[in-house]
């Protein structure tokens, strides 16, 4: 038995079995500006427009089909002379969410046996908020993984340069004084000229 169900001014319709697809639309709200260092984007919010619940009726048969149909009937009438939205509810994952009625499209043949049907709505909220959750932590992942990202020379720094060492003196060449410490008494690697 399913447990996706949507309930709508006190009617509840239940799925026979979970459905097939549950897909929804998402809008991202960013803000983008583009700087000296590159470019930086600013995830703001996800907004969740529409969802489309496709399932079938299987050994349910016509029966179950016609009140799938009826129950969606009703609610799309009911929201468009200014009713409350319905619930769309998917336990499992927690999923909650306000929804308005717009299509039921579904086909039949000779050949269906499945008798598949698809449920359209417009999302009012996510009520749960999971949904809104986790589809805002893939697109941030997206944007770790630099999805867009294009290496140039005004996004990374230059490598460091490394100082070139200076060739050591010959060994048969005599060092000139003023390129190294001055001589001492002290110090007696290095000549002592007119000093004691």
């Amino acid at each position: 038995m399913g447990v996706a169900s949507i309930s709508h001014n006190g009617k509840v319709f239940r799925f026979r079995t979970d459905p097939n697809k549950i897909r929804w639309n998402y809008r991202i709200n960013t803000n983008v500006t583009n700087t000296y260092g590159g470019r930086v984007v600013q995830l703001l919010s996800i907004s969740i427009d529409d969802l489309t619940v496709a399932a079938d009726a299987g050994g349910g048969g016509w029966p179950y089909l016609k009140s799938a149909a009826e129950f969606f009937r009703d609610m799309l009438f009911d929201q468009r002379n200014g009713g409350v939205p319905g619930v769309f509810s998917y336990p499992p994952r927690g999923w909650e969410l306000g929804v308005y009625a717009q299509g039921f499209p579904f086909k039949d043949g000779w050949n269906d046996v499945a008798r598949e049907f698809t449920m359209q709505f417009k999302v009012q909220e996510d009520i749960s908020g999971i949904i809104t959750s986790d589809t805002l932590e893939v697109e941030i992942a997206k944007l770790k993984q630099g999805v867009g990202w294009k290496h140039n020379e005004y996004n990374t720094p230059p490598a460091p340069e490394t100082p070139e060492a200076e060739p050591a003196p010959d060994a048969g060449t005599p060092q000139n004084p003023s390129q190294g410490p001055a001589p001492s008494p002290n110090n007696p690697a290095l000549p002592n000229i007119g000093g004691r």
